[in-house]
């Protein structure tokens, strides 16, 4: 794996330790959601969107996709600037802008009620798309990918197993500070416990991809392949440190408490074990070409799908959990009023929004009366889209469904080409159903150590997806002094 990461000149290698770097900076320090943490990550990778800028990929595919992230992160740019922007006489500022100026005097106008904190929240909310594009340009094939997506599966089982610690022995503990709220649920380093189960979540997706890759001897190449023995059907070493963190990452998920999170989790493999046991089952049926006898098949077949089973049935287990919950504890009405307030604020401006990062001044002005006294921070819709609406008006609707769209055909694309490794689009593929499920009902989205963890990996999803076209069934695949890598 570091040799993986060290393959390259040694500006491409300072540029993915820095990636690497930052990363970690956010995950470790509350995901970045304090001011200075938030802004010393926006900084770092706008440094790296500026280097890969400098690095577009040569492999015209690959490229497209990065002009798309690219166009993505200037496209909110320009709309936040846009919204900030100040004039006299402006046709569409806010109409708060008028009742201010009756009272003050004449003023510039702007679309956003604060202009300031726009531009405050707009290096945030960019963040992710140039570690995705910075992904693409410095992971830029298959063995630095597989490396980096490696690396996030142990960053997830660190948190895992410090949440595990957490719950445990030091239960007023986030690693580096003091813990404040949700006392009784595991938060790892970050302090909602929603936004760590759904991290979770995307690092349970990350194990599995690296689990399977040692399954199918991703790692070995095909002149070793071909020498082992049939029956070689058992649990490897090699198989137990991703099988541990998949069922570490799995277990902290539980610990969580988060309702959204587990229900997020349960729909995501439920869409994505039954894609893998189809293209298992198929690919194992389909070796009996290569001389592989009937009864290793048929065991190899078994074994992936006992495997995948057991994941599903502890899905379905924690889905069962938070069902019971739900009966237990009744519908959040907290949660609800949120959403009566938000919607009415975004009646109020549909078009053009409010502004960037000012949904915590709007929110007062639109809060329902019978609400009383909610312990949830203002700050937050808890739903993405809802806030997103309310702070961006009609243009976030077009820009969710550019983003979501982009990201389908990217997995779509990635499962045509690959053979073997199939099952990395597929998992980049419930990365994006979970963080879509559970931005319905939390702020997991807007959190900017989770969403940068989520670029990343799909960033390294989309490089292994893109690498090279499916192999034209004639045609034999190509078989390099790495062949394990060739015809992956």
């Amino acid at each position: 794996m570091i040799g993986a990461l060290g393959q390259g000149s040694r500006p491409v290698v300072a540029a993915r330790l820095a990636l690497m770097g930052v990363l970690v900076f956010a995950f470790v320090w509350k995901a970045a959601t304090p001011p200075i943490p938030a802004l010393l990550t926006a900084l770092g990778f706008g440094l790296i969107g500026i280097a890969a800028a400098f690095r577009r990929p040569a492999d015209r595919r690959v490229a497209r996709w990065f002009d798309t992230a690219m166009g993505l992160a200037g496209a909110l740019a320009l709309l936040a600037l846009a919204q900030a922007l100040r004039l006299g006489h402006h046709p569409l500022a806010n109409p708060a802008w008028e009742e201010a100026a009756a009272l003050l005097g004449p003023l510039p106008g702007a679309i956003s009620v604060a202009p300031f904190d726009t531009l405050q929240a707009l290096p945030a909310v960019i963040a992710p798309f140039l570690a995705f594009a910075g992904t693409l340009a410095f992971f830029d094939e298959d063995r630095s990918a597989t490396a980096l997506i490696r690396c996030l599966a142990l960053l997830g089982g660190a948190f895992a197993l410090f949440g595990l610690v957490q719950v445990t022995l030091l239960p007023g503990s986030l690693f580096l500070f003091e813990k404040a709220y949700y006392i009784d649920s595991l938060t790892g380093f970050w302090v909602n416990r929603n936004v760590a189960g759904a991290l979770l979540g995307v690092a349970s997706f990350a194990a599995l991809v690296w689990l399977l890759d040692v399954v199918k001897g991703i790692d070995r190449p095909r002149r070793v392949a071909l020498l082992l023995r049939e029956d070689d059907t058992g649990l490897s070493s090699a198989q137990l440190l991703p099988a541990a963190l998949l069922a570490l990452c799995l277990l902290a998920l539980f610990l969580t408490k988060s309702r959204g999170a587990l229900v997020a989790t349960g729909a995501a493999y439920g869409v994505v074990l039954p894609l893998l046991m189809q293209d298992a089952a198929g690919r194992l049926w389909r070796g009996r070409g290569a001389g592989m006898g009937r009864r290793t098949v048929w065991l190899r077949i078994a074994a992936v799908v006992a495997g995948l089973l057991s994941v599903g049935f502890v899905v379905l287990l924690f889905g069962g959990l938070a069902s019971a919950r739900l009966m237990q504890e009744g519908v959040d009405e907290g949660r609800l009023c949120f959403y009566r307030s938000a919607w009415a604020a975004l009646r109020a401006q549909p078009w053009l929004g409010w502004g960037l990062g000012t949904f915590d001044s709007v929110f007062p002005l639109f809060r329902e009366p019978d609400c009383g006294a909610l312990s949830m921070s203002v700050s937050r819709a808890h739903n993405a889209y809802l806030q997103g609406l309310v702070e961006l008006g009609l243009p976030f609707a077009l820009f969710v469904i550019a983003l979501v769209g982009s990201l389908l055909v990217l997995i779509r694309v990635g499962a045509h080409n690959r053979i073997r490794r199939r099952h990395v689009p597929i998992a980049g593929l419930g990365v994006v159903i979970l963080l879509a499920c559970h931005g319905l009902v939390d702020f997991s989205p807007q959190i900017p150590g989770m969403a940068i963890y989520t670029a990343v990996f799909l960033g390294a999803v989309a490089t292994i997806g893109l690498r090279r076209r499916r192999a034209a069934p004639q045609r034999p695949r190509p078989v390099d002094q790495d062949g394990a890598w060739a015809d992956a």
